[in-house]
């Protein structure tokens, strides 16, 4: 690169440079000399091809699930993705982020590929979430604490069983047909590993409600309170709910605001 035909570089040549080979503005090799062996214009091209191929590989990373999904549409998808919700950070940490809620506004955003795209976005926000002290079910039941989700944890209303999909690429199995039915789904770490639990309405119903913020004695009324339990069934339930919790280590004591 260099002065074109002894012009100067124009003002902006670098913002101009980057929206090439970030597919924003069409290739221009006016700023480029060329060589023996490419046109000015297929040198800026090399640019922008590696560009494409880097940030689409890096988003596929993260979203093992949803190119699975996708198919051979998978690096068209995503490169549009790149193109409209480019990163705005130095690394390529969380470059997927914001792909669900741009999927379900695109042609291709059926509900089990957003639903794909959320499962996949809470496995890469646990996976490099920060530990914290695990409650046991004494202490959860014994005292009146505040009570937080554990940072790896996240819960998901799903519309289909996209999560099995998932794990049977994990275990690499061949995946299951993707069934519409409502899923209740827990993601959590252990160890270094991420996982999912597919839980009870009413179970989830409790876990939103501390994730709210409520006292503990307002979240257990939840399933209640959202007519997916009654009460009695509730008492007979709730202890054999927070051994679960307990277990895999869904909560923690909330921080002081």
């Amino acid at each position: 690169m260099g002065e074109a035909a002894g012009a100067a570089l124009p003002a902006g040549w670098r913002r101009g440079m980057v929206d090439m080979i970030r597919g924003a503005a069409p290739l221009s090799g006016s700023w480029f000399r060329g060589g023996p062996g490419c046109t000015p214009e297929q040198q800026i091209g090399i640019y922008r091809d590696q560009y494409r191929l880097r940030l689409v590989g890096a988003v596929k990373q993260e979203v093992l699930g949803l190119k699975h999904l996708l198919g051979d549409e998978a690096d068209d998808v995503l490169w549009r993705f790149v193109q409209a919700r480019p990163s705005r950070t130095w690394t390529l940490d969380r470059i997927a982020g914001g792909l669900p809620e741009w999927l379900a506004q695109q042609p291709e955003g059926t509900a089990a590929r957003v639903d794909m795209a959320r499962l996949d976005a809470a496995v890469q926000r646990g996976f490099t979430a920060a530990n914290g002290a695990a409650l046991t079910p004494e202490e959860i039941l014994g005292g009146p604490i505040r009570l937080a989700l554990a940072a790896p944890v996240s819960l998901l209303r799903l519309r289909t069983t996209v999560h099995e999909v998932r794990g049977a690429l994990l275990a690499g199995v061949e995946p299951p047909a993707v069934r519409e039915e409502p899923v209740c789904l827990v993601v959590f770490r252990r160890g270094i590993r991420m996982r999912h639990w597919a839980v009870s309405a009413a179970e989830l119903a409790l876990l939103e409600g501390i994730e709210r913020g409520l006292p503990l004695a307002e979240a257990v009324e939840e399933p209640v309170r959202t007519g997916v339990m009654d009460g009695a069934t509730l008492a007979t339930e709730i202890g054999g709910w927070f051994q679960a919790f307990a277990e895999r280590r869904l909560l923690v004591t909330a921080r002081n605001p």
